[in-house]
């Protein structure tokens, strides 16, 4: 974190045996999900689970003693870049889902069927894709 740069610093965890040490859960957890990954690129099932475990044994080990902070509500600049971060994934969501109507379209159309109904149909498709996709 650039804004910790001045003080912070590593350490090995092995140097907090017998101390206690806080865990910012939420952290961890967004690592978990964007760092667990199979051969797809999906995340591993239940990788939240796993990676607490696994670190926590590995504080438990060293003897630390981990005290779980679990956050309140995020700060204003956090919510600014949430905010964000929700209208850019929504810019991109409708560009894709024009993109893939087009796309539909053009093949629908090679396909001859008439362009009301190639129009239409590739509309339902695109939504209903979308529908489903865009909520996971």
């Amino acid at each position: 974190w650039d804004l910790l740069s001045p003080v912070g610093r590593r350490v090995d965890v092995a140097t907090l045996e017998g101390r206690r040490v806080a865990v910012d859960i939420s952290i961890w957890l967004t690592q978990f999900l964007k760092a667990m990954r199979d051969d797809r690129g999906e995340v591993v099932p239940h990788a939240h689970l796993i990676g607490l475990i696994q670190r926590i044994c590995k504080l438990l080990f060293h003897r630390c003693r981990p005290v779980f902070v679990f956050d309140g509500e995020p700060p204003l600049i956090k919510k600014k870049t949430i905010m964000m971060r929700k209208g850019n994934r929504s810019k991109s969501a409708a560009q894709f889902k024009r993109a893939a109507q087009k796309l539909l379209l053009v093949r629908m159309r090679e396909a001859g069927v008439s362009a009301k109904e190639a129009r239409e149909r590739a509309e339902a498709i695109a939504e209903a894709h979308f529908k489903s996709e865009w909520k996971k």
